[in-house]
Order: C-alpha cells, then structure tokens, then sequence
C-alpha cells in the first residue's frame, strides 16, 4: 500500500513536470520565431549581394521561384517555361540572370500545396513568416534529435547540434529554401513507418519536396518497407504521391516533361558531382567507395533486421552521389546516425563531425563548395562505419 501511495503521489508531479516543460519550450519556440521574424525583417534590405543589374537581396532570393511559380500555376500557367523563369529573375535581379544562378522553378509542381498560402502575402512578410517558421522547426527537429541520441530527457546535445547547423541555416534559411522540410520529412518517415504509416506516408512525400540528396533514401525507405511487408506504409505512400500528382496536374497540366526538361539546364551554375569534380581515377573510386556502403548497409540491415544501417547507407550515397547537391543540401547526414543512445566515443566523434563544417573558414571560397561535397560525405561515412564497429565490440564484448 505504501508503495502504490508513492506511485499516485509521483504521478501529479510527473504531470507538473511534463507541463513545466511544454510551457518552457512554447516560451523558447515564441522567442526564437519572434528573434527570427525581426532578424529577418533587418536584413531584407540591408544584406545584399552584387548582381547582374545592381545589388540583389539575398534573403529569401531562393524562395521567389516558389512564389512566383505558383502564383502563376493559380493563374493557369505552366511554371517550368521561359516566361515565369523571366518574371522570377526580374523580382530577383531586377532582369534576366546572364551567367548568374538562373533562379528557376526546379521543383516537383506538387509543391505548391506547401507554398499556396504564402502566395496570399507580399513576398517580403511570404518570406519573413516561411523563413522564421522554418528556422523554429528546425529547433525543434535538433531538439528532438539531441534527445534520441543522448537516450535521456536532457538536451545534452543541443548546443553542439545548434552549432554545427548554424552554417547551413545562415545558408538555408536565410535565403528561405524547402530542402529542410525535405529532411525533417524523411527523418520523420523512417520514424514511424510501422507504427504511424499513413503518417510517415504524408512524411515521405515531404521528403520529395526537394529530391535532391533525399530521393535516394526516399527509394530506400520503400524498398525496406517492401521486404518488411510493410503494406499500409507503400500503399499509403503510392496514395498520397497519386493525391499530389492529380491536384499539381489540375493547376499545372501534365507538368512531368517540363520538370525534367528544366532539371537537364544547367544554366549559370555548375552541377557539383564527385564524377566531375574529382579527376580520374579518384572519381571512380569516390564512387565506388560509396557503392559499396551500400551494400554493406543492406547486408548489415538483413543479417539484424533493422532498417537503419540500410537507410544511413542510402543517406550517405544520397550526400556522396546525388548531382545538383550544395553546401546546405550537406546538413542531411545527421539522418545517418542511430536513432539510439550512443557510448562515450561514438558521442564525441559524432560532436567533431556536427561542428566539421566550421573548418570551411580555412577552406579558400573558390573551392569551398567542391571541397565540401566530397569532404563532408566522407566525414559522416566515418560515423557509419565507428557506428558499425563500435555496436560489434559491445555484442562480442
């Protein structure tokens, strides 16, 4: 009786403390989202860069295609033809790009579901409220991540997270990009693909709001879920792929050649893959090298039955391999760890990893952008392998 007296008495202070937290971290994300607006709200006109036809402002410059592109899909047009390229380079150059990016509609036509009620607002508050939004999911989603790595309920790992992100956000939200939402879309799905599938489903096809870096993964999960028998996930996934495919094809018209099409222009701007950066026979290798993870990964994956050393394969080929793949793009191999607490080494050369990017200070910038896709892939593909070699001494330990 007494013991079962201590247990109803702990529970309201259970309850207070779960409260305690939820408000804390409403206060924090409030704070953060305001900070963040403000910030935002400042550099709009103060952070400019020199273009084509006088100074051009960089935050949000990655968000005009999105909004210009559905904003004409609303209006009947098809988003991927020269016209609505010309109308995006004007709002961000001030005219056609010339041998700057071409800032083009790049992107899956589904995705205007995310963007459609952005395009309601001016583009500078469009900006200002997606931009500040997006950096408190990604708050959020670090948050999360430090918990599941360290294996308990304190934050143990934010502030090296916080850290090594801080380069791609500067890069990525500030210029208001939906590869974020891409990844917090596929970590999500590989989360809860068996117990929450329509869920991870909807998650996935978030996944494929940019491709680039994901799709690959987004492969692998379906491939996975097939072995499994995992039938609710891939039917729900085929179903809601189908749902966006209709509603993108009543605002755009059979889009899918056009897609295709814009992706094959390189324009002003190099496609940084290892085949062309690296010279012969580095490249091969390079390619190799990650090919063989890969199977390494399935192989591991099948012998224990678990999808993660599969999927961090398929994340890692997707950041070694996958053309069209940037500096930010770069921020998706934290999806290649376990989702589960890690001993004392694995925590550390985790901690060096997330705080690598820091090191492209040193890096000269003309080749800063090479350097970092072939480098940092390699990086996360080391805590693949220590993650593989240090699970095997503690099962033979």
């Amino acid at each position: 009786m007494a013991a079962s007296g201590k247990i109803i008495r702990s529970i309201p202070h259970q309850d207070s403390h779960m409260r305690r937290s939820r408000e804390k971290l409403l206060i924090q994300s409030t704070v953060i989202w305001f900070s963040s607006a403000f910030l935002l709200f400042w550099l709009w006109d103060t952070w400019l860069l020199e273009g084509p036809h006088g100074p051009y402002r960089w935050v949000g410059m990655d968000f005009v295609p999105y909004w210009v592109g559905v904003r004409e899909m609303l209006k009947g047009a098809n988003p991927y033809t020269s016209e609505v390229t010309l109308k995006i380079q004007e709002i961000v150059y001030g005219g056609p790009a010339g041998v700057y990016d071409p800032m083009m509609f790049v992107y899956p036509a589904w995705s205007f579901l995310i963007v459609l009620p952005l395009t309601l607002l001016p583009l500078k508050w469009a900006v200002i409220l997606y931009g500040s939004t997006l950096i408190v999911l990604l708050f959020l989603f670090l948050r999360h991540l430090s918990v599941t790595w360290t294996g308990t309920g304190y934050n143990l790992f934010l502030p090296v997270l916080l850290l090594g992100a801080l380069p791609f956000v500067i890069i990525s939200a500030t210029k208001a990009q939906l590869g974020y939402l891409s990844l917090m879309g596929l970590y999500l799905a590989s989360r809860w693909w068996k117990e929450k599938p329509l869920l991870a489903a909807v998650a996935l096809g978030f996944a494929l709001i940019k491709p680039t870096v994901t799709v690959l993964p987004v492969f692998g999960l379906l491939f996975w879920a097939f072995l499994a028998r995992g039938w609710r996930f891939l039917l729900g996934f085929m179903t809601w792929m189908l749902l966006l495919l209709l509603l993108s094809m009543v605002a755009a018209g059979f889009w899918l050649p056009d897609y295709l099409h814009m992706l094959s222009i390189k324009g002003g701007m190099p496609v940084l893959w290892s085949v062309q950066i690296l010279a012969p026979p580095w490249n091969f290798l390079y390619v190799l090298y990650f090919l063989v993870l890969l199977g390494y990964g399935l192989r591991i994956s099948l012998q224990e039955r678990e999808l993660y050393p599969w999927f961090s394969a398929t994340v890692l080929v997707g950041m070694g391999l996958t053309p069209m793949r940037w500096i930010y793009d770069l921020f998706v191999g934290v999806l290649v760890p376990v989702p589960r607490p890690k001993d004392a080494r694995m925590r550390y050369s985790l901690g060096l990893v997330l705080l690598s990017p820091w090191s492209l200070v040193f890096i000269p910038e003309v080749i800063r952008g090479e350097f970092a896709v072939i480098f940092f892939p390699l990086l996360w593909s080391l805590i693949f392998l220590l993650e593989s070699v240090f699970q095997s001494s503690r099962l033979t330990g």
